[in-house]
């Protein structure tokens, strides 16, 4: 149901952080799309677990969405932290941020703060609903967003708001943007349906987000451009230029841009209404995590932010002093086991996976690194032996019987043949198509898929899944833009595949010299 917010959008810009006090543990909530970690009152995280999957429930609602078989297997997992600045620290050199996400196989990962009184600025809430906006649209893996589509539509959603009564309202003016819509130089709107190469500098990105919000909003809801959005949408996806499509879409640009201008203008703007009755929320389970999760608590969080080696090692130490005092929790060694491993303790990282196995048998991530371990063990001795990587692989076809709709063992089986040197299995090769069919957003995984379609001369396929690689939002992937091009010219996959893996080689040649 469309319905209609009376008054201009209003200035909110300039983000603080206040500590909250830190409640006496960590609990865990599961839902069916979410496993959150808070600092928080029970009470707290079930509200905030709610709205997380009533928004899930709306979005889905109001795109015609079909749930995803395998959902709950493979969980989207939100740290809230205690305040932006932890928020910030945690994301590194990103500066003034409110939360980040990161699409991972298997469950992406999110971080968020507890907003609290008093905080002005972007809430964490705008941008988890923003950032799982993207997670959602990515669901549709075949399909290629431009940049500012991709931005426009996160906005769009990031606005969601609950009524008292349980509905949800989607598309509401984005506030935060309003700064950059009526203080800054508003972008060209052909920069904007077709940006260059170049970097756009901070005042350019802000009139970025607020005129993609603004067009993505018009042409949802103004009557007389009914369609054209669908229609550019579907032909950028068949290879037709932004520009291009949008001139065959939208028609004369200068007379959209001036009725871009003019709807900013506007006292009235439309938004969706959705009842309550609409939106789905399943059982949301919440749990007091363990003493031993409570002090390896901060190390997971730094490890599953992703680390490099040396940042590994840093935290490593800290990591195995505290999981000394819970050798039997199958949740710590759990953790440990990843630590040692991202910081290539390749024995410390297969004896806590072992501990972890003793604990629980079903640790299914445990099993995954014993798995690991090995695989990389092998690939260090240059071992091909057949039975060295059937003995990896048993780890793995374990940890699949325990859940077969878990992306990451689908994955890694299919890793174990790449890694030994031999051709895929047809059972390994349909695992890393239902891995990619779980987890469309993990752009590795997506790069391995491909790859596989041109080994098999797929190519309208590869294209087609390359695309939204090649023009991603937050930076354009070089060597899917390089598949596009040599398919568009006319070689065939494997040839692709050769050529790349030649040039992949003399670059990894020329980083060593």
């Amino acid at each position: 149901m469309r319905k209609w917010l009376t008054g201009s959008l209003v200035a909110a810009m300039c983000t603080a952080a206040a500590a909250a006090p830190a409640a006496a543990h960590w609990r865990k909530a599961t839902s069916d799309h979410f496993i959150i970690y808070a600092d928080s009152s029970e009470s707290w995280l079930r509200r905030f677990a709610t709205k997380l999957e009533q928004f899930d429930s709306g979005f889905r609602f109001l795109r015609q969405m079909k749930p995803l078989p395998g959902e709950k297997s493979n969980r989207m997992t939100v740290y809230v932290l205690t305040n932006s600045d932890r928020v910030a620290q945690l994301c590194g050199d990103c500066g003034n941020v409110a939360g980040f996400y990161q699409p991972r196989v298997g469950g992406s990962v999110a971080f968020t703060f507890k907003r609290q009184a008093g905080e002005n600025g972007i809430s964490p809430q705008v941008v988890l609903f923003h950032e799982y906006s993207h997670h959602m649209l990515l669901e549709n893996y075949s399909v290629a967003y431009p940049k500012w589509f991709s931005e426009g539509f996160a906005e769009f959603y990031s606005t969601a708001t609950f009524d008292s009564d349980g509905a949800m309202n989607l598309g509401k003016p984005a506030n935060h943007r309003a700064y950059a819509l009526f203080r800054l130089s508003p972008i060209p709107l052909r920069t904007l349906l077709a940006p260059g190469s170049e970097e756009m500098d901070d005042s350019e990105t802000e009139s970025f987000y607020g005129r993609s919000w603004l067009l993505t909003h018009m042409l949802t809801f103004d009557d007389k451009r009914s369609g054209q959005l669908h229609e550019y949408l579907t032909l950028v996806s068949s290879g037709t230029p932004s520009l291009e499509a949008a001139k065959k879409a939208f028609g004369d640009l200068d007379k959209l841009e001036k009725e871009l201008d003019r709807y900013l203008s506007h006292n009235r703007m439309s938004y969706f209404k959705i009842a309550g009755d609409k939106l789905h929320v399943g059982p949301i389970k919440i749990v007091e995590t363990s003493e031993g999760q409570d002090e390896m608590m901060r190390l997971r969080i730094r490890s599953d932010r992703g680390v490099n080696r040396k940042q590994a090692r840093d935290i490593v130490e800290d990591a195995r002093a505290k999981a000394a005092d819970f050798p039997n929790d199958p949740a710590v060694q759990t953790e440990l086991a990843e630590m040692e491993y991202d910081a290539g303790n390749d024995d410390a990282a297969e004896a806590a996976a072992d501990r972890a196995i003793a604990a629980d048998p079903a640790r299914r991530d445990a099993l995954l690194y014993k798995a690991r371990v090995e695989m990389r063990r092998a690939l260090a001795a240059d071992d091909h032996r057949p039975e060295t990587w059937e003995k990896a692989r048993s780890w793995i076809v374990k940890a699949n019987r325990l859940d077969p709709n878990a992306a990451e063992p689908l994955l890694y089986y299919y890793r174990s043949f790449v890694d030994a040197g031999e051709t895929p299995s047809k059972m390994a090769r349909i695992g890393l198509e239902r891995a990619f069919t779980l987890s469309p957003q993990d752009p590795g995984l997506r790069m391995l898929f491909i790859r596989q379609l041109l080994e098999d001369a797929d190519v309208k396929l590869a294209r087609k899944l390359s695309m939204a690689l090649a023009y991603s939002p937050h930076g354009g992937n070089k060597m899917a833009k390089a598949i596009i091009e040599a398919i568009d010219a006319g070689l065939p996959g494997p040839k692709i595949v050769q050529t790349l893996d030649a040039a992949s080689a003399t670059q990894q040649t020329a980083s060593k010299d």
